[in-house]
């Protein structure tokens, strides 16, 4: 009976000592950017479901500075519906965001601060759909005080590259607002499945759209065509989702090669977008070994668990 006790114990240590180291490193994504700027003044973007309460919060959740100037836009619903081609309620928004522009080549940054109310995309994603739509070059905060799925923090992008005199294409954002939906219910269909990984997944989403995008530079490239490459990436990946999941992979695909864009610039941001997710865990890994950081932290968790349960 000591011996089961004693079992549980340990286990019980075990399972907390994960859980608090988990919290520690998943607080690495909680940052407040200041970047080279590009634009004269950065901008923040809020949704109109904000309280005036929740409005104050959220720009403290997610670094809006006091001392310094920003461009201030808010995002309705008929914003919305112009660039996701969907109808919403203003009080249904409330995902909000900073977006400072960069130098050129830096490629698109995402960093979400409270990745707790964020329920349904991940910072790969957000980049994702942000290069489908023709969005480079920036690093973009992302938060919202209330659980949400986080569409709205993406429109006021588009919204603040159109307030410097950019031009967005409706139709590339209404694709990327399809490729959210898509990857988000393939990412829903396979919680379970032991040979899918989210992050893996946007690699491999990133990767077809890139082959894609070599393919329609050079001229047009048909369903089988895109079929194939989906199966090589997924294979190459080591992906195993189910064929309808790969059907809806194909019509949203089918509908971003027809495009109006420079696929130039976006294979460009999509290679480098590869690279950036697979490079993400290596960085946080290689600071946390030179900073000596993990081994203080075990040894003060330790030390903390010892003298609650003893030796």
């Amino acid at each position: 009976m000591n011996n089961i006790i004693k079992r549980k114990k340990n286990l019980l240590i075990t399972l907390i000592i994960f859980s608090f180291v988990f919290t520690l490193i998943s607080g690495f994504g909680s940052v407040t950017v200041n970047a080279a700027k590009e634009w004269e003044r950065d901008v923040f973007t809020y949704g109109t479901g904000l309280s005036n309460d929740q409005l104050t919060e959220v720009e403290r959740l997610i670094g809006v500075p006091q001392n310094q100037e920003l461009d201030r836009i808010i995002v309705n619903s008929s914003d919305y519906q112009r660039f996701t081609g969907k109808a919403i309620d203003d009080s249904q928004l409330y995902s909000s965001a900073i977006i400072v522009k960069t130098a050129s080549g830096s490629g698109v940054h995402v960093y979400i601060n409270t990745p707790e109310n964020i329920t349904q995309i991940k910072d790969h994603q957000y980049m994702n759909a942000a290069i489908t739509s023709g969005i480079t070059d920036c690093d973009i905060v992302v938060g919202s005080p209330v659980q949400v799925t986080g569409e709205t923090a993406l429109i006021g992008v588009y919204k603040a590259f159109e307030s410097q005199g950019f031009e967005i294409n409706e139709e590339a954002t209404k694709i990327a607002t399809k490729e959210l939906g898509v990857v988000n219910e393939i990412n829903q269909d396979n919680t379970e499945n032991p040979e899918f990984n989210s992050e893996d997944f946007s690699l491999a989403i990133a990767e077809i759209k890139r082959q894609i995008s070599e393919m329609s530079k050079d001229g047009s490239i048909n369903i089988e065509e895109i079929n194939v490459i989906i199966n090589n990436v997924l294979n190459q990946y080591n992906i195993n989702i189910s064929d309808i999941d790969k059907e809806k992979l194909s019509e949203w695909l089918n509908e971003f090669k027809e495009l109006d864009i420079d696929w130039d610039i976006i294979g460009q941001e999509l290679s480098g977008l590869g690279n950036l997710i697979s490079d993400k865990a290596d960085d946080i890994y290689k600071w946390g070994q030179e900073s000596g950081f993990f081994a203080k932290i075990w040894q003060a968790i330790v030390d903390f668990f010892k003298s609650i349960f003893g030796n």
